[in-house]
């Protein structure tokens, strides 16, 4: 049974998680990365132990368990009489509120939080793809004689120029200058939440170089470009105050939008929508001055903008008292929760008549208004005009 030994090894190693193997219920390769927070280590020895006896006794080729505390899950495979686990690992981003959970079942001081939280840094993301690969490895792997040759040949020096054959060096380097400007530009107005200094920088985005890495795809060459603008948008946000949660959260979303163009040619629209919307997230979300109970309150506000919640729902997600929390934001803000629920309602509907792609009344719906006269009287409140105004101004504006 070496080679299962073998496997265990490796995938230990590059997984960084428990890998324990069993044939028949006697152990037969154990592999336990020691985890430094002695309290958390105990909790997810405990865990294992306890995954290991339920799912010993179900039928099944791939068998998860998740943990709702902690969201740690372990998966076991089955292959003839060999019974293989690992864990725990994640099967999607980690919460706040789960580093919160899990400070208060482990009881740590805030000396100690760090080390929690950079545990579930570490943690890997496994998706169902990647447990049928894992599991394929133990129904075909064959272990290997590690006496094996190793044929090391002489470490020699790159020709580097070799690869610039076909490039003019020094337009290279102008365009690496260039894009350097550009970044620094780009850079200071998402910091700065200025929507519309981005939208004058994007006629200069031509000069945005990223050598081709597809010379024949010119869709995936332009999909790289934005992800790189993108990502150094993403740091831009939070470099002005935009909580890094709700940065994460937008930069996935236009991640996915990236990998859905169609066609090289939804470029400039593209660009314009990365930057204008991190620009825009930064003049209305940034909350870098406020306290983390305050930041949390506003990012819980953002991301359920579309689902009915109370401020009861709220302080429970955070785990304080209502009244505490509404105090304590009605201190530091000077508004009310409802206050600044109401100001994210009414920015959220002027974003979505402007996109032109929803009539009023599913507005109205879509951000939970108890009726249509209600989201009327708010937005009139908020803006000076009614949202059937407000459209005719946005039409007006920016013809179809």
């Amino acid at each position: 049974m070496n080679q299962y030994n073998q496997l265990a090894f490796h995938l230990s190693n590059s997984l960084k998680m428990h890998v324990i193997i069993e044939q028949e219920h006697e152990l037969i390769s154990e592999y336990l990365n020691p985890i430094s927070l002695v309290e958390l280590d105990h909790y997810v020895k405990s865990l294992l132990h306890d995954f290991i006896q339920t799912s010993s006794n179900e039928v099944g080729e791939i068998i998860t368990q998740k943990f709702q505390e902690s969201d740690f899950v372990f998966t076991s495979f089955k292959y003839l009489n060999l019974h293989m686990t690992i864990g725990p690992f994640l099967d999607n981003d980690y919460q706040i509120q789960t580093i919160n959970q899990m400070k208060r079942v482990l009881k740590l001081d805030a000396d100690r939080t760090h080390m929690l939280n950079q545990f579930y840094e570490d943690m890997q993301i496994l998706l169902p793809h990647d447990l049928r690969y894992i599991h394929h490895l133990l129904t075909t792997y064959q272990g290997y004689h590690i006496d094996s040759k190793i044929i090391h040949l002489k470490t020699v020096q790159s020709k580097s120029d070799a690869y610039m054959l076909k490039e003019n060096i020094n337009e290279i380097r102008l365009y690496v200058k260039n894009n350097y400007a550009f970044e620094a530009k780009l850079m200071k107005c998402i910091e700065t939440g200025d929507p519309e200094g981005v939208k004058t920088m994007i006629d200069s985005l031509a000069t945005f170089y990223l050598p081709d890495r597809a010379p024949k795809d010119t869709l995936r060459n332009t999909k790289n470009k934005m992800i790189i603008l993108n990502s150094i948008s993403t740091r831009a946000a939070i470099k002005g105050g935009l909580d890094i949660y709700h940065a994460h959260e937008i930069s996935t979303k236009l991640g996915i939008e990236i990998e859905q163009l169609k066609s090289d040619l939804d470029q400039e629209q593209m660009s314009l929508r990365i930057v204008s919307t991190f620009a825009e997230a930064v003049r209305d979300y940034q909350t870098q001055n406020f306290p983390e109970l305050i930041r949390q309150t506003h990012l819980y506000i953002y991301r359920n903008l579309r689902e009915p919640f109370s401020v009861s729902d709220i302080a429970s997600s955070l785990y304080v008292s209502k009244e505490h929390l509404s105090r304590t934001f009605k201190k530091i803000t000077h508004k009310t929760i409802q206050d600044v629920i109401m100001d994210y309602k009414i920015m959220e509907a002027k974003k979505l008549i402007e996109q032109n792609e929803l009539n009023l009344m599913d507005i109205s719906d879509l951000l939970n208004f108890s009726s249509s006269a209600h989201f009327s009287t708010a937005f009139k409140k908020k803006t000076g005009y009614t949202p059937k105004a407000y459209k005719k101004k946005v039409d007006v504006n920016h013809p179809q």
